[in-house]
């Protein structure tokens, strides 16, 4: 229903479990790898260490992948940056590709973000913008009034409106063709700051003698790029509030 529409671009389905969802997402794809990896690297070594730190999030990957058709972002981010780092330490880089490689989180999230805007389709499987990934993902899965969604019939015998506001932004996703279009700008507008911050201090430590400026542009850069790609996301969501 509409209500529902409502809550999803105003943010009102941040109100309980997301936010458990949001935390448990975080402590599992980027704590436990990180906790893993202080714990072995002492043990095991360095690169032994981050192999093994990038296992959790990379099963949960596999997982929910071949159970859901989904891409667990933050997993698989995780996973594949601390593979990327293990292979990286084996070769012992130079002090201007260690500072480079800081940034190659922030990277693979906007690489994923410009590749989600492929339009590729594999049986049921289809590639859908970053942005909407992420947001299904920390939907609820029930709805806040279970009375209130027994006891209408008409939202049980409509196939639009699951019982999931998950399965909700599915259906507004594949029919609401303006809605598509924000998803795909802003997924886009993510995707290019992110990448053009880590080409930006990739020349900076290649050009530099001094580590330090590189180090700094990266934490000063991401900073504010994530402030304000927050704002242009919440003014986006007041755009597609009113296109539903």
């Amino acid at each position: 229903d509409l209500s529902s529409l409502q809550d999803i671009f105003t943010f009102q389905f941040v109100q309980g479990r997301p936010i458990t969802n949001i935390i448990m997402a975080i402590l599992w794809s980027i704590g436990l790898p990180i906790l893993l990896y202080e714990l072995l690297k002492p043990r095991l070594g360095q690169v032994v260490a981050m192999i093994i730190a990038s296992c959790p999030p990379l099963v949960i990957v596999i997982s929910r992948m071949l159970k859901t058709r989904k891409l667990d972002v933050l997993g698989f981010v995780a996973g594949i940056s601390f593979l990327i780092s293990g292979i990286i330490s084996i070769a012992q880089p130079s002090p201007q590709v260690s500072s480079i490689c800081e940034s190659i989180v922030p990277l693979l999230v906007g690489v994923f973000c410009l590749i989600s805007l492929l339009p590729i389709k594999i049986g049921k499987f289809e590639l859908r913008p970053l942005v909407f990934e992420v947001t299904s993902q920390l939907m609820p899965r029930t709805e806040r009034n279970k009375e209130l969604s027994t006891n209408d019939k008409q939202r049980l015998h409509n196939p639009r409106n699951a019982e999931n506001k998950g399965g909700l932004l599915d259906w507004v996703y594949g029919h609401m063709a303006k809605i598509r279009n924000d998803l795909r700008i802003l997924t886009a507008c993510w995707g290019i700051v992110l990448v053009v911050g880590f080409i930006v201090k990739a020349v900076i430590a290649s050009t530099s003698t001094d580590v330090s400026k590189a180090q700094h542009f990266g934490y000063i850069f991401f900073t504010l790029a994530t402030l304000a790609m927050m704002a242009v996301s919440f003014m986006f969501t007041k755009l597609m509030k009113r296109h539903v």
